[in-house]
């Protein structure tokens, strides 16, 4: 019972100090250990409605919404839309940990994070290929910035992103020099063709 209780209060005063830097040379490898843990126990995602959370996503990009409260990292609904999904703390969270949050979010959802539209020709396509189609230029550097996983392949068109980038650079003159920007934005985030995974 003794060593049930020094578990829960050792678990419960590293819980509260999980947050400061971590573990300094003084602190014990056991107290260490627990405050791994602790740190590993944090949600991944704070998507209470995956399918509301989709639809918002693919109406803002269609309509390249801007945030009515705008701040230093939010211009765009989407960017609000996403770090919320993401549990991302904008007061003190650094930008290293908000791409770790928003990739392991986005990883979790990507099966869900597709689009559908009459000016969409690709059925359930993701979003980052819907945010192409619309060329919604912030938001494919802000999907490269924060170091997603950009190479889902949709079932619908058996493409991954750079796939469905290179098909529009082939079908359209007027697009070309976008959409190798995009190309390139996205090779540089590690973005990759189907016959390189």
């Amino acid at each position: 019972m003794k060593f049930a209780l020094a578990f829960a209060l050792l678990f419960s005063i590293t819980a509260v100090h999980a947050e400061e830097a971590d573990c300094d040379e003084t602190t014990p490898k056991e107290v260490k250990t627990v405050m791994k843990a602790v740190k590993m126990v944090s949600k991944t995602s704070c998507i209470d409605k995956p399918n509301i959370f989709r639809q918002k996503m693919c109406l803002y990009i269609g309509l390249l919404e801007k945030d009515p409260n705008p701040t230093k990292n939010i211009k765009y609904k989407f960017q609000r839309l996403v770090l919320e999904g993401a549990c991302v703390d904008q007061e003190k969270d650094s930008q290293e940990v908000v791409n770790k949050k928003v990739a392991a979010m986005w990883k979790e959802h990507e099966k869900i994070l597709y689009c559908n539209a009459l000016t969409f020709e690709v059925m359930n396509g993701n979003a980052i290929k819907f945010a192409v189609q619309y060329t919604f230029d912030d938001y494919i550097e802000q999907v490269a910035e924060w170091k997603i996983d950009l190479n889902h392949v949709d079932q619908s068109d058996g493409r991954t992103l750079l796939d469905y980038v290179q098909k529009k650079i082939d079908e359209s003159e007027a697009l070309r020099g976008r959409m190798q920007r995009y190309y390139d934005i996205l090779r540089k985030a590690g973005a990759k063709h189907k016959s390189e995974l």
